[in-house]
């Protein structure tokens, strides 16, 4: 949520509009922001140090990692990165379709098919977790003795 003097913490960042977000935030650290997402999904050639987009800003690397830690700086880069993604997703789909249906030989990809069935819902990772109350009561060295006999009677 925004507050009125304009600060965001940690815990209202993700409850803020775009809208609010780019009014809190300088152009340039919006510019900031767009071109270090640029440059993550950029080719590895044509990357460049966040040094060199400093520069291109007209500002210091230390002024980016600064910017990098505010809120609302992370919030947008945040939206960038999931704008990206989201372009991406029926991309990802189509290739999972593929795998599923299988490449040259006809055989489909069980891996694909799992993660298919878990991005549908249809198929989720269960944990159990079973606990018991045993009384546990000091035992003598005697009554140890005496059930490490039983047992060997039992496995003779």
């Amino acid at each position: 949520m925004y507050l009125g003097c304009g600060v965001i913490t940690m815990s209202n960042r993700n409850n803020l509009t775009l809208t609010q977000i780019r009014q809190i935030l300088p152009i340039e650290q919006q510019r900031a922001a767009e071109l270090l997402n640029d440059n993550v999904f950029a080719d590895k050639g044509d990357r460049k140090t966040q040094e060199e987009i400093a520069n291109e800003l007209g500002v210091s690397d230390r002024t980016i990692r600064n910017w990098k830690r505010e809120p609302a700086f992370m919030a947008y880069s945040e939206y960038l990165a999931n704008q990206v993604r989201n372009e991406f997703y029926p991309v990802a789909v189509a290739q999972l379709m593929k795998a599923i249906e299988g490449g040259a030989n006809g055989q489909g990809s069980i891996r694909a098919i799992e993660l298919f069935l878990k991005l549908s819902g249809k198929l989720v990772d269960q944990t159990h977790t079973i606990t018991e109350s045993v009384d546990r009561l000091p035992r003598s060295r005697e009554d140890i003795t005496a059930d490490l006999e039983e047992l060997n009677d039992i496995i003779r």
